[in-house]
């Protein structure tokens, strides 16, 4: 599921399922390499369902919904439902290649099938979209937004859901834009030559970006005063640990101040984090921070092999995105 529909959806998904009927829903499933024991459907107002899968991969079951957009978690992937009081719905994928496998059948499932189609169609337009010149861009988003509004408009869907769907759209391409603006800059980056630091080290010594050169570099920015990289520090021994044998790096590079170098090296001593940790040399006016244009704490930059910038905005530790972009990028 790519950044842009996910975000998309995330921002209209709760408005949707306000003031809506309420009802119960019957749904089965028939999964083939199934990716966990159990599905998590979750949805506005804290709902929470935990469905049990059995042996063969399937399950049935009765609970009630209120109309609107539901997330289920098969403990790989994300999947977008649409859910109304009534409906009867029967779910197959093989959890190997959810986005070329699922397919909705039964009751009310429309708006189900019309999802899974379009994160599929999404993902594909987007890679092909932010690789073109800036006029064919913008004529080919012009172009499919209008297909997209047509394709809501002309099916046999709910008006909450064509509603909602339409917003959607609107959301997607803006941040599409945006995304194409951002690599716009990135690459006018890069045509200025691979990117450089040269940091200290709280083992000792200084350490350049291209001492990594050759290998993919995942680089967390912090500060010691914010809590956040505290919380997600689990998230990134996980990964630092299950990629400890492939061709990437980790770096945290913290962009305190010069005159909190001290309570920087206490902290780490403190909460014992290990790993590579280094300290910018100008805080957030270091010249490759303001090259990343990083302007608050955590961010995540991604760089390639030849020490160019991949991503300026790259997807956090605790996130499943990042850990199947790691494995396309080091298979």
């Amino acid at each position: 599921m790519n950044k842009c529909f996910v975000l998309a959806l995330m921002i209209f998904s709760i408005l949707s399922s306000c003031n809506q009927s309420e009802g119960k829903v019957k749904f089965t499933a028939n999964i083939s390499n199934r990716n966990s024991d159990s599905l998590v459907l979750t949805g506005a107002d804290n709902f929470k369902k935990v469905i049990l899968i059995n042996k063969k991969g399937s399950f049935e079951a009765n609970f009630e919904v209120v109309k609107g957009f539901y997330d289920l978690f098969d403990g790989n992937n994300y999947l977008h439902l649409y859910l109304k009081p009534n409906a009867e719905i029967n779910l197959t994928f093989d959890g190997k290649d959810i986005s070329k496998t699922i397919l909705y059948e039964g009751k009310e499932v429309n708006e189900n099938n019309f999802l899974a189609k379009y994160a599929l169609k999404n993902e594909k337009f987007k890679d092909e979209a932010l690789k073109k010149e800036r006029l064919d861009f913008v004529s080919l988003v012009e172009k499919e937004k209008k297909a997209d509004l047509q394709g809501i408009n002309n099916g046999n869907y709910d008006s909450g859901f064509k509603d909602t769907m339409t917003k959607v759209f609107e959301a997607f391409y803006n941040e599409l834009s945006k995304e194409y603006e951002d690599g716009s800059k990135l690459r006018e980056l890069n045509n200025k030559g691979a990117s450089e630091f040269e940091y200290e080290n709280h083992k000792g010594g200084k350490t350049k970006l291209s001492d990594f050169r050759g290998k993919y570099v995942y680089i967390i920015f912090w500060t010691f005063w914010n809590d956040k990289y505290l919380e997600e520090y689990k998230y990134i021994r996980t990964i630092v640990d299950k990629y400890k044998d492939k061709n990437i790096v980790f770096v945290s590079v913290s962009i305190d101040e010069q005159y909190e170098h001290d309570s920087w090296k206490k902290y780490i001593n403190e909460k014992k984090l290990d790993g590579i940790q280094l300290f910018s040399d100008h805080g957030f006016k270091s010249d490759f921070i303001t090259k990343c244009n990083i302007k608050e704490v955590p961010e995540y930059v991604l760089i390639d092999p030849k020490g160019y910038i991949l991503e300026t905005d790259a997807w956090e530790p605790a996130s499943l995105s990042l850990q199947s972009q790691l494995a396309t990028l080091l298979k």
